[in-house]
């Protein structure tokens, strides 16, 4: 072998090392919840400098750390590219752990059907390689795809085959999480009690771990399961310890989500006018964010505020921005959910026959829009039956 290859080689090596090196201090940083300081790491000059070059796995990296900046757009972008950068490698392996990102980044942007086929996909290839962790984490995430997508009586099953999997891995973080997701679907399948006795449990694992951020998760999802059931006492004190927790530790989009839940409950007691501002809020750091999907809940509960305040050009406005994003992915449920408040709307506003319209072409294009007669948003929960 000559001193050239033997030089060039060793080059290749030490290149290898120092970017794995730095990919291994990035997820550090990323553990430590410093995202700014993962990514300069990989870009000193911004994310459009010409010099810089990153590998597929980078962009794995770079991908998690915009995501925890609430950067949805960006992180999709870059894990859509390594998706594509890994695939023509046949590096099978991190193609699976980047689809199972890669589904969360697509639900959050409002294409859930998407999600649907990378963790899909993702769970395929984790049966393959026969990993039981990746096999249990990707039933869970895959499970809050397709309550998305409004099929939670698939999404139950898969949830309870995670939690019996993680049990025997003795994985109690990923238990928990796992019963928090479940906690959700039953509430979508107005198993309500269910769905509170699921996040108890989630709460006795995370709580003596010192999960705060879980812990104001499970807090914020116990509010729409109590104003469903019309607790609405237990319902504002799990909205003000949400709040609480997500403010002690800076967590904007948590925040912003109980606002949004905080408008809600305003609405289920008559009160149009107090629900504007938390909805405000809501909407403003879900729109910088890029939550599609968080947004339109948001705007919808707005336009039914405005509405209710006989604001109808600015409960039209809102409305049909809510509808606007369903549109743009596989939403029917929300999609007829929006429009029975917009025809109401209009009707209010004397579009009598825009009204009409509307309603006529729900009928014959939407099996869930005639399922809901009479269904009113200042009533009934935004994503529950």
């Amino acid at each position: 072998m000559s001193v050239q290859v033997q030089t060039r080689r060793k080059r290749q090596q030490r290149t290898r090392v120092v970017r794995s090196l730095r990919r291994g201090r990035a997820v550090v940083a990323l553990g430590n919840e410093l995202p700014d300081a993962a990514l300069e790491l990989f870009l000193p000059g911004g994310s459009t400098d010409p010099a810089v070059t990153l590998t597929a796995r980078d962009r794995i990296v770079v991908a998690r750390a915009y995501a925890a900046k609430s950067d949805y757009p960006a992180a999709l972008d870059h894990m859509t590219t390594a998706v594509g950068e890994l695939r023509a490698e046949n590096d099978l392996w991190h193609v699976q752990a980047s689809l199972e990102k890669l589904g969360e980044f697509q639900r959050w942007r409002g294409q859930p059907e998407k999600a649907e086929e990378s963790q899909r996909e993702a769970l395929r290839l984790a049966e393959g390689f026969g990993d039981r962790r990746a096999q249990a984490r990707l039933r869970r995430t895959l499970a809050e795809t397709l309550g998305y997508l409004r099929r939670p009586e698939e999404a139950a099953p898969l949830l309870e085959q995670a939690i019996r999997d993680f049990g025997v891995l003795n994985d109690r973080v990923w238990e928990a999480r796992s019963q928090y997701a479940l906690g959700k679907i039953y509430r979508l399948l107005a198993r309500r009690q269910d769905a509170l006795e699921a996040y108890d449990k989630a709460e006795d694992i995370l709580g003596p771990m010192g999960e705060r951020q879980w812990i104001g998760r499970i807090d914020n999802a116990r509010i729409r399961v109590y104003a469903g059931m019309e607790r609405f006492d237990d319902a504002w004190a799990s909205a003000q310890a949400a709040l609480g927790l997500f403010r002690q530790l800076g967590d904007d989009m948590w925040y912003a989500h109980t606002q949004r839940d905080i408008g809600l409950l305003h609405l289920r007691q008559g009160r149009p006018g107090e629900a504007l501002a938390p909805l405000t809020e809501a909407i403003e750091v879900t729109r910088r964010a890029g939550d599609a999907y968080a947004e339109a809940m948001a705007r919808h509960l707005r336009g039914v505020a405005h509405r209710g305040l006989g604001q109808l050009d600015e409960a039209r406005s809102d409305l049909e921005a809510a509808l606007a994003i369903y549109q743009g992915g596989a939403y029917d449920w929300n999609q007829a959910v929006v429009l029975h408040d917009l025809i109401r709307a209009l009707r209010a506003d004397g579009a009598s026959d825009e009204a009409d319209r509307m309603e006529s072409s729900a009928i014959s294009a939407n099996p869930a829009f005639v399922r809901m007669p009479g269904r009113d948003g200042a009533r009934a929960i935004p994503d529950e039956d």
